[in-house]
């Protein structure tokens, strides 16, 4: 089981960040997690042991129960942080994949 959290910059305010999650993924599923403003996207990954995939693109805060909020870095996090990666989308593409070994 895995747990994602997305995050993507508000498009009309470039130091507001929209962060959400958590979508639990069965180990080798695939789930869509729906649309998020273009070009970029940011995410990170959790599993039941513990483990993480952390990136080195953001650091944002996240909740440990669901979530979604806008955040600006400048401000206390009331959650933790987490490492994000960055995931740029075509703007041909319709949809991506994101694939998470355990």
């Amino acid at each position: 089981m895995i747990w994602i959290s997305l995050a993507s910059r508000r498009t009309d305010a470039a130091d507001v960040w929209l962060v959400s999650g958590w979508w639990k993924i069965d180990a080798h599923g695939c789930e869509e997690l729906g649309r998020f403003a273009r070009p970029t996207i940011y995410l990170h990954a959790e599993n039941a042991e513990g483990r993480q995939w952390n990136g080195i693109d953001a650091k944002l805060c996240v909740q440990m129960n669901n979530f979604r909020y806008a955040y600006r870095p400048v401000h206390a996090c009331e959650g933790v942080l987490r490492g994000f990666y960055e995931k740029t989308i075509d703007g041909s593409w319709s949809s991506f994949e994101w694939r998470v070994a355990e």
